[in-house]
């Protein structure tokens, strides 16, 4: 287990597509040796493959509620104590988390890093709102970071 991955959850869909927007950021240069980066649209079937086999996962996401564009940091405890609100995938990418600990596919190390939206903004949505598009670059800073800790 060597591997180091920056997971950018979303859809095409405004503001959820933020931790798309982050890792397509981090795609601008060359990465640190041991880190990838990958896109994740369906945590139901991509997220459990692209779990195992890595000793740190940074799961990047836009974040329900909070001032649109603040980036957030939190871990496994904190994604359990707010299930209902951590992700605007829902239940959905915590379930799978719950599912990969059953299985003892859950990575050591596993971190979050969200952009928190309005939620009414990850609708249908052509492009991602002003506060969270200028949060974008700090978002991928900020997965960076907590991929080379």
């Amino acid at each position: 287990m060597s591997a180091v991955r920056i997971v950018g959850l979303g859809s095409p869909f405004g503001d959820d597509r933020a931790g798309w927007a982050a890792v397509a950021a981090l795609g601008a240069a060359p990465l640190p040796p041991g880190v990838e980066a990958i896109f994740c649209a369906n945590p139901a079937t991509e997220l459990l493959p692209a779990l195992r086999g890595a000793r740190r996962v940074v799961l990047v996401d836009a974040v329900a509620g909070g001032d649109p564009g603040a980036i957030v940091r939190g871990d496994r405890a904190a994604m359990r104590a707010n299930r209902a609100g951590v992700s605007s995938h829902g239940v959905g990418v915590d379930a799978v988390l719950d599912l990969a600990a059953a299985l003892g596919e859950l990575p050591p190390e596993l971190k979050l890093v969200g952009v928190a939206i309005d939620p009414a903004n990850a609708g249908p949505a052509a492009s991602l709102s002003a506060p969270v598009a200028a949060a974008v670059p700090a978002l991928a800073r900020a997965a960076l970071e907590e991929a080379t800790r």
